[in-house]
C-alpha cells in the first residue's frame, strides 16, 4: 500500500532511474526477498514500458532478476529448496506474463496507428479522387450549359 500511495501522489516515480541507471523495477527484481509480486505489479501497472528498459550494464529488470535467482541457486546448491524454487519460477512466469501482454499491447497499438495510417491515407485519395470528378463534372456541365445558351 506505500508504494501504491507513493505512485499515486508521484505517477512518474517508476520512470525515475538511480546512479545505476536502474527503474525501481529492477531493484525491486533485485530485492526479491523484500519486494512482492504486489510491488511489481504496482511498479509495472504505472510503467509497462519498464521492462525493456536497460540499466548501465544493460540488464532489463527481468534480467536482474534471473541473475538474483541464478545466483542463488548455485550457491545454496547443497542446500536448495524445492518450495522456495517452485516460488521463484512462479514469480517469473508472472512477470513473463506480463511481459507478453505488454509486448502483445505494443504491438497491437502499433498495427492500429498503422492501420490508422492507411486508412486516412486512402481516405485522402477518395477525397481527391471525387474533388477531380466532381470538378470535371462541373467543367462539362459548364461548357454544355454555355453551348445550350448559344442554341437557344
Amino acid at each position: 500500500s506505500l508504494i501504491e500511495c507513493l505512485l499515486a501522489d508521484y505517477p512518474t516515480a517508476a520512470q525515475c532511474k538511480d546512479d545505476q541507471g536502474m527503474l525501481p523495477l529492477h531493484l525491486a527484481f533485485r530485492n526479491e526477498r523484500s519486494a512482492s509480486w504486489e510491488i511489481i505489479e504496482e511498479l509495472l501497472t504505472a510503467y509497462p514500458q519498464a521492462i525493456f528498459v536497460k540499466d548501465r550494464k544493460g540488464r532489463t529488470p527481468l534480467q536482474c532478476g534471473i541473475q538474483l535467482t541464478t545466483a542463488s541457486n548455485s550457491s545454496n546448491a547443497s542446500v536448495s529448496s524445492a518450495p522456495q524454487q517452485s516460488k521463484t519460477f512462479k514469480s517469473i512466469v508472472k512477470v513473463l506474463d506480463v511481459y507478453s501482454q505488454v509486448v502483445v499491447s505494443g504491438e497491437r497499438q502499433r498495427i492500429q496507428l498503422e492501420a490508422r495510417k492507411q486508412a486516412e491515407a486512402r481516405i485522402t485519395q477518395i477525397q481527391e479522387a471525387h474533388v477531380q470528378t466532381l470538378t470535371s463534372l462541373k467543367r462539362e456541365w459548364k461548357i454544355q450549359h454555355d453551348e445550350s445558351k448559344k442554341q437557344l
